[in-house]
């Protein structure tokens, strides 16, 4: 017997065990299955997210006005090609910005950075409180220290059109971060000018924080998520104060947390954790140690780009082990419960057994007492001998009776234990929790599952109200829709939280989705309440799961998903719409059926072995519609793998760019043609000149180009206005066409320049030689004839050059150049003509080239030097000196300045020779500063006009003049009349910041120019300088002694001092002397020379000089 007990209990505790084990490895593959999918589903969504960006910014970046943005900075503010200025393509680029971000509310801002000025912005668009805002000059900034604009100039070298992804950082504005935050990703992709040289970048920023927040929402209740960057630092935390440290001056990251989860060793993965088991598609399973708790981890990298490997996200998503205790505990805990009770009965059936091996004596006096305790089945002794037999007798005949009276009572007493016990069943076994509740709203008994469902004991649950199983703030709710409903005496049920939206809360905390049923229950005359309760909260996450699937499938973009030997399955409204197929026609077919024909085998073979190797491919397919037309689509492709690594499915999205690839089309047809005339433009030009070299060196046929510059067409645009400019302009484009051939080209370069293409003048040089001249005449004469403005007649002539070519021996640009010069010399002659290139105008040009090449490598060995010529007084005494520059060249010698100067100021050079000559007086003058006997002097220096009317000159004069530490009041700054005449207000503005520094002012050649006397007053000046020119025929020509006489007067009107230049006689020393000039300069005083002979003069003075230097 206690054989059988001690069996019957080993089985119980073995089963007690056997039950829990299960359990909990059920929860847990649950969770683990849960993080997995998580991981897998948000990572692609995140990935569409970093695909469409990168997307639309190479989009953006094949835009017209990009390019032409590029080309008209590097050419001065307009564009060659277009004609168009810079301001109105950066016009044109704004509209086209703010319609895109428009159209794309998380895009917050796009701008357009060049590589010049630190990285200066050229376009800034971007979306401040709902509002698109285009940001003005002075709010450009400088973005070159930026990480992203660093980042983007590596791909410099790699694929054209590539595009870099930053990392995801808060908003900085000005260098500040952004408040509110704005969590940012930006797509950057290079833009190249026309020569392949790089010129800057396109920029689009997008707002990913809804997006992130959609992405990582709960997947179910204890499942905690997390996305990082590459270096860990937290994107996204259960604990919103861990986001974004790296940013905020705190850096949270995952290493920190989780310092044992490796993503590079997918080899430690736990086989029994991961659901996928040993091969989890790029997805690392771990259990770690976490803060004193075991954590069971998921994590990916989520690539921004699949070619790259090398940079990525970190979506990471656990769930602790005592998560899967807790689930796990309310079952132990009834287990423990039926456990204890198989143990008491078990004692109960030996306590009984013992008392049976008692005496028969014994058994009758327990029994005598049993009945007097009002007991009516007692156990007696058989066969008592005696009187105690009889009364035995007696007693049992007593027994009966009383037990036939009760037979009937017990039998309803039974019958009512078995109904109770089947109500105890039924509500025990039934798969949701069961509360009843008293008239009050107190609980009064709760099934086992109601007990693990809110994670309470039962004592801790009777008595109760039931609105303490409900979160505070739905407490008041409840109990007025439990007592409405309870004194409204119901017959019919009740449903609560139909939709998913009900909420209750456990013992822990942790609130959870139920659905509630009441009934009525009527006892002894009050109304109690039957609540059946069911946890539907994987089911509410699941619809939420779908919902956003059903988002992503409903979307613009067309969407279909086939099984594995890719047999559509479904399609959503907007496939139908793109393709015009129904669903019937598609649902079980293959995606072959829209196959266009395009692309070929090696296409497909190499998209499939991409799908199969990357799980993922993207790019660009044309299909073909239910009507037979043809159209290109953006399209992406990804596979679906099971638990064990299989395909399941495919899921393409795609969308229709045919107006996309319209707009493309219609910007090659900009990009080739002008506008205003419909005639092919430069881009065009080139092509059809190379096209043509190619035939002349196959047919050995000569070709002309013939260069047409117009005459005098600036005068009619600006007298009548730029329409009846394009007017002209269109006619002369016309002209030209009526006189040319059909296998001819006529284009327009752009302002009032046209170019004409010869074809096949003939084998003969001199016959190619006639055919052009003959042309040409006739486009001279054509252009020579009046033209209609405005109801008047205009003459507007053209200068024609021209020059021959056969074969590839000359280049296209040589060709160009050619027509240019020769378009130049018809110029000279008197323009309206007609002439041929001569090979000595390319000498001449040649010459230049190389005077210009070695002024260059002047300024960089120091060849330049200053020379002297001394100012005096009327009594010949020194008072100063004008610094002026001399060309000491290796090979030639002294170069005279008027062979040079001219040459520096076309070529940009003047202004960095002008830098050079400011820095060099400036160190003189400081040096004479320190001697008494030239402390005195002034020195004098040219200021050319370019140089003056650089946006940096006042700042550079005032550092030059800091860092020679010259006293700046002996520094005289020459500028000629012709300086302010474009701007004067901004020449005015400069000298009086340049009087701020204690500079004298002078303004040289007076008299040469049209500076009239009001505008004279204005300026800050000190001095006026004579030109040259008047001093010469002083004492012969009348006319200069009355100017000479009249600028003097001038200077003394205006309280100005008055220089003469140029004297070379005592005879105009004393005239000036006579009409009161008391300041010269010229050959009569001393020649321009070195500063040691200059000094030479002061050396007696002054003897320290000798030990000085100079």
């Amino acid at each position: 017997m206690f054989i059988v007990l001690a069996i019957l209990l080993a089985g119980a505790a073995l089963l007690f065990f056997k039950i829990q084990d299960d359990q909990r490895k059920s929860l847990r593959e649950g969770y683990a299955s849960a993080v997995e999918s998580a991981v897998s589903n948000r990572g692609v969504h995140l990935q569409v997210y970093i695909n469409e960006l990168s997307k639309q910014t190479r989009f953006l970046v094949q835009t017209p006005p990009v390019r032409a943005i590029a080309r008209a900075v590097r050419n001065g503010g307009v564009d060659p090609v277009e004609g168009d200025s810079l301001a109105v393509w950066r016009a044109r680029l704004e509209e086209i910005f703010k319609s895109f971000l428009l159209a794309n509310p998380h895009y917050f801002q796009l701008r357009f950075i060049g590589l010049a000025d630190n990285g200066m912005e050229l376009v800034r668009v971007e979306r401040l409180e709902d509002e698109l805002v285009v940001a003005t000059d002075a709010r450009l900034q400088a973005k070159g220290d930026r990480d992203y604009f660093l980042e983007t100039l590596k791909l410099a070298d790699g694929t054209v059109g590539a595009a870099y992804i930053s990392e995801i950082t808060l908003n900085r504005d000005h260098g500040k971060i952004q408040l509110p935050h704005v969590q940012t990703i930006r797509a950057s992709v290079l833009v190249f000018a026309g020569d392949g040289e790089l010129f800057g970048m396109l920029v689009a920023n997008l707002d990913l924080g809804s997006s992130i927040a959609e992405i990582m929402k709960p997947v179910r209740p204890g499942i905690q998520g997390y996305l990082s960057n590459q270096q860990g630092d937290f994107l996204y935390h259960p604990d919103s104060e861990k986001v974004f440290g790296f940013d905020l001056g705190q850096r949270y990251r995952w290493q920190q947390e989780m310092p044992e989860l490796n993503l590079q060793e997918p080899e430690q993965q736990l086989s029994e954790f991961s659901k996928f088991g040993a091969d989890s598609g790029g997805i690392t399973t771990q259990s770690l140690n976490i803060a004193g708790q075991t954590m069971h981890m998921a994590a990916a990298k989520i690539y921004y780009d699949l070619s790259n490997p090398e940079r990525y996200l970190t979506l990471i998503y656990g769930f602790p082990d005592a998560l899967i205790d807790e689930r796990t505990a309310s079952l132990r805990n009834m287990l423990a419960l039926g456990f204890l009770g198989i143990l008491l009965l078990l004692g109960l059936i030996m306590s009984v057994m013992l008392r049976r091996m008692f005496s028969p004596l014994e058994q009758l006096s327990d029994g005598a007492m049993a009945v007097a305790k009002g007991a009516r089945t007692i156990d007696l002794p058989v066969q008592a001998p005696g009187e105690l037999g009889t009364l035995v007798d007696a007693f049992q005949q007593m027994l009966e009776g009383i037990a036939f009276q009760e037979q009937k009572v017990g039998a309803l007493n039974q019958e009512l234990k078995l109904s109770e016990a089947y109500a105890s069943r039924i509500i025990e076994t039934v798969p949701q929790g069961i509360i009843v509740v008293d008239a009050d709203g107190r609980i009064i008994r709760v099934n086992k599952i109601a007990i693990d469902l809110f994670g309470y004991s039962l004592q801790e649950m009777l008595g109760q109200p039931v609105e303490f199983l409900m979160p505070k703030e739905l407490i008041d709710i409840h109990r007025s829709e439990r007592t409405e409903y309870q004194q409204g005496e119901p017959e019919d049920s009740r449903h609560m939280g139909e939709g998913g939206d009900h909420v209750a809360k456990r013992k822990d905390g942790e609130e959870f989705f139920v659905e509630v049923e009441l009934c009525p229950l009527h006892l002894n005359g009050e109304h109690h309440v039957i609540a059946t309760v069911s946890d539907v909260t994987q089911r509410k996450l699941a619809e939420r799961e779908l919902q956003i699937a059903a988002t992503v499938f409903n979307a613009h973009e067309a969407m279909f998903i086939t099984d594995p030997a890719a047999n559509i399955l479904r399609v959503n409204d907007a496939f139908l719409k793109i393709t015009g197929y129904s669903r019937e026609e598609v649902v079980g077919q293959n995606p072959r059926i829209l196959k266009s024909g395009r692309h070929s085998k090696e296409f497909y073979n190499e998209m499939w072995r991409h799908i199969t190797e990357y799980g993922v491919w993207q790019g660009e397919i044309w299909d073909r519609r239910k009507n037979g037309e043809i159209f290109p689509k953006w399209a992406t492709i990804s596979s679906v793998e099971d638990s064990r690594g299989r395909v399941v499915n495919y899921v393409s999205m795609f969308s229709d760019i045919t107006a996309v690839k319209e707009a493309q089309e219609e910007a090659l047809k900009l990009a080739y043609y002008d506008p205003l005339t419909g005639l092919p433009n430069r881009r065009r030009l080139i092509e059809q000149l190379q096209q043509n070299l190619k035939e002349s060196a196959r047919n050995k046929l000569f070709g002309g180009l013939l260069f047409i510059d117009l005459d005098n067409f600036k005068i009619i645009n600006d007298t009548l206005g730029h329409d009846q400019g394009d007017a002209l302009l269109k006619e002369v484009a016309q002209r030209l066409e009526a006189v040319l051939r059909e296998v001819d080209t006529v284009a327009r370069l752009g302002g009032d320049e046209f170019v004409i293409i010869l074809h096949e003048l003939g084998d003969d040089k001199e016959q190619a030689i006639e055919g052009a001249r003959h042309v040409g005449e006739k486009l001279v004469a054509i252009l020579a004839e009046p033209y209609r403005l405005k109801g008047k007649s205009f003459s507007c002539t053209g200068s024609v050059g021209a020059t021959l070519f056969q074969g590839m021996d000359v280049s296209v640009d040589e060709i160009f150049r050619n027509s240019d010069i020769a378009m130049y010399e018809a110029k000279k002659q008197g323009r309206n003509g007609l002439r041929f290139f001569d090979p000595a105008m390319q000498a001449t040009l040649e010459k230049r080239s190389q005077l210009e090449s070695d002024l260059r490598d002047a300024l960089e060995l120091g060849q330049f030097e200053l020379h002297y010529q001394k100012q005096v007084d009327d009594e010949g005494k020194p008072t100063g000196a004008e610094a002026l520059i001399r060309w000491k060249h290796p090979q030639r010698g002294m170069v005279p300045p008027f062979e040079f100067i001219h040459v520096c100021e076309e070529s940009g050079l003047i202004v960095p020779v002008g830098q050079w000559l400011m820095k060099e007086a400036c160190h003189k003058l400081s040096q004479w500063q320190q001697h008494e006997s030239m402390s005195h002097l002034k020195l004098s220096v040219n200021i050319s006009m370019k140089e003056f009317m650089e946006d940096g000159f006042v700042r550079q004069v005032h550092q030059t003049i800091e860092a020679s530490g010259v006293d700046s009041a002996s520094l005289e700054l020459e500028i000629t009349e012709s300086i302010g005449h474009s701007n004067p207000e901004e020449l005015i503005e400069k000298l009086h910041l340049l009087r701020l520094a204690d500079l004298k002012l002078a303004m040289d050649d007076f008299g040469t120019g049209y500076s009239s006397l009001s505008y004279l007053k204005k300026l800050p000046l000190d001095v006026l300088k004579i030109d040259q020119s008047f001093v010469r025929d002083l004492g012969v020509d009348i006319s200069d002694e009355s100017i000479v006489q009249a600028i003097i007067k001038v200077g003394e009107t205006l309280g100005l001092e008055v220089i003469a230049e140029g004297v070379e006689s005592e005879e105009q020393f004393k005239l000036l002397k006579q009409y009161g000039c008391r300041k010269f300069q010229g050959y009569y005083f001393g020649r321009p020379v070195p500063a040691e002979e200059f000094e030479q003069e002061f050396l007696f003075e002054s003897p320290i000089l000798e030990g000085s230097g100079v």
